[in-house]
């Protein structure tokens, strides 16, 4: 009798315990849908945009041994500009983490954001758009990831055409990487898109 007593105390306050470590409070706060540039959802829309257009690519690689011209028609353009999606800096795990600058050249009005650590794989993503315009014109990221065995730079560009809706008009890909293990591997792609 004694022990099914004092199970049902450890049972009722084992209970006790779950019951009040809930938190029961609801926050006020709003969390910010854009803390920086939100590059991920432009390239989304793009996405969406592109597959229902079905438009084809004009590309170009260069790699160490070779180049290529060759024309192409993307099955999934998720797949295609991946690694621009990949690149997105508007997380809330990174709030703080990216400084931005705000700049005119040339005309151009300039966003900046610059990464302010190392341990953040894209170090620099510019926005830049021309006046009065709430599209950009220009994206250019920075990616690096690198340790002790390996190091990949990929410098990367989208380029937008200036109609009422924007549309992607080329992407650049450039990459540098190199190994302990490999020799040197840099390549570029550029892709031109053709709508038809």
């Amino acid at each position: 009798m004694k022990i099914v007593n004092k199970l049902h105390l450890l049972v009722f306050f084992v209970l006790l315990g779950s019951l009040c470590s809930c938190n029961h409070t609801t926050s006020t706060k709003t969390p910010k849908k854009n803390i920086y540039f939100n590059l991920a959802e432009l390239v989304l829309t793009q996405v969406h945009l592109l597959d229902s257009l079905k438009p084809q690519v004009r590309k170009y690689i260069r790699s160490e041994n070779s180049e290529e011209n060759k024309v192409i028609q993307p099955e999934k353009w998720s797949r295609e500009l991946y690694l621009f999606r990949e690149a997105d800096i508007n997380k809330s795990a990174y709030y703080g983490l990216y400084v931005l600058n705000k700049l005119n050249d040339s005309g151009m009005q300039i966003e900046d954001y610059e990464a302010q650590t190392d341990e953040l794989h894209t170090r620099k993503l510019t926005v830049s758009r021309k006046p009065g315009k709430t599209q950009p014109s220009t994206i250019s990221i920075v990616v690096k990831r690198e340790n002790v065995l390996y190091h990949t730079q990929r410098d990367l560009t989208l380029v937008f055409s200036d109609e009422p809706r924007p549309r992607l008009k080329s992407y650049v890909i450039r990459a540098k990487q190199s190994s302990v293990f490999s020799k040197k591997n840099d390549f570029e792609i550029k892709g031109e898109i053709v709508y038809p």
